[in-house]
């Protein structure tokens, strides 16, 4: 396969037959003094997915494509080395987002190979493009925007219908999984030991990444109250992992419900590596009732089990859910926030005998 091919697209199958090809093992990137430069070139490619700068200039020079294509799994190794899932997640989609912007002005003969590579069933006719339904779930599960959703598709025999720009964010999001889904790679302590220098340089940014994206303390509220469902959708949002909009619109109640303004709660959807802020302001301000004629009240405990989103239900680990009168989250909450008496009052040592 072509080198500048794989230079701007190492996701791609056909990078492992070139280092085959090449005689060029993994594990030895880290720790040949010849490849320092695709070490310092697989830390950059780092920090740039983290702070989303896409770089998608064209590479002239074949050493240049070399060291781009080795960066791809030098960069794997570097992440794999930082235990973080936010990281992970940053990562593939920064590499995802980088990948989609190239594609955009690509011939239409490499979107179809890029798409083929990435199992994706589909056809081509004139401008547009047709994919299977399946491929179209399984890979715009993460967008939110209601245009997305598969009752508003043009499908025809099982195809859904996309113009060439929706059929590229369909591939970021394929690319996405892939990336993500083989990540971590196995590390041994000697790779580990070879790139302290550019660990360390990734742990800072990420560090700086995560003060950023991650909410304040929430405001006066103690999360500490919190009910078990709104703790782990809590902790969920915050990890930058993907919750459903069951999940999202409950929290988003709950918050809104204990006194926490929609700048705050706007900043708690802040960690989500695809994070959308026209849209998530949008669906914070609608369900608040800023920019709606309802004001959401927030599920009660029957409704969280019913979306599936109790944690009680399999792990019944929290005796003040388990009460038979224990059926709203705000109720835990508001138990929670009652001072507990270790001592009686003076009323009451007035009445003793």
């Amino acid at each position: 396969m072509d080198t500048r091919l794989l230079a701007k697209y190492p996701f791609l199958e056909g990078t492992k037959q070139f280092l085959l090809e090449k005689k060029i093992e993994v594990d030895e990137l880290p720790v040949v003094p010849a490849y320092a430069r695709v070490r310092e070139a697989g830390k950059d490619r780092v920090l740039r997915a983290l702070r989303e700068a896409q770089d998608t200039a064209p590479l002239a020079e074949e050493a240049d494509q070399l060291v781009g294509i080795l960066s791809y799994p030098l960069a794997r190794e570097l992440v794999s080395c930082i235990p973080d899932e936010f990281l992970i997640r940053r990562y593939s989609y920064g590499e995802a987002l980088r990948s989609a912007k190239t594609l955009e002005t690509e011939k239409e003969e490499i979107l179809d190979l890029v798409s083929r590579d990435l199992g994706l069933d589909f056809r081509r006719e004139s401008e547009n493009y047709h994919i299977h339904y399946s491929d179209f779930l399984r890979n715009t599960s993460r967008i939110r925007d209601k245009s997305w959703k598969l009752v508003n598709q043009t499908i025809l025999r099982g195809y859904v219908k996309l113009t060439r720009l929706r059929f590229v964010r369909v591939l970021q999001n394929a690319i996405n999984r892939k990336v993500e889904g083989k990540l971590p790679v196995p590390i041994t302590p000697e790779i580990e030991r070879a790139l302290r220098p550019q660990i360390e340089a990734v742990a800072l940014v990420l560090e700086e990444e995560k003060r950023q994206f991650a909410p304040k303390q929430v405001g006066p509220v103690r999360v500490t109250r919190f009910p078990p469902c709104m703790r782990k959708l809590l902790a969920a949002v915050q990890g930058g992992e993907n919750v459903s909009h069951q999940g999202r619109f409950a929290l988003t109640t709950f918050l809104h419900a204990i006194g926490l303004g929609n700048e705050e709660i706007f900043r708690v959807y802040s960690a989500f590596p695809d994070f959308d802020e026209r849209m998530t302001r949008y669906q914070v301000e609608h369900i608040t009732g800023v920019i709606s004629s309802t004001e959401y009240s927030t599920p009660e405990c029957a409704t969280m089990k019913s979306y599936g989103i109790c944690p009680q239900v399999e792990n019944p680990d929290d005796p003040l859910c388990q009460q038979e009168w224990m059926n709203h989250p705000l109720t835990y909450y508001r138990i929670k926030g009652k001072p507990r008496r270790t001592e009686p009052s003076e009323a009451e040592e007035k009445k003793k005998p």
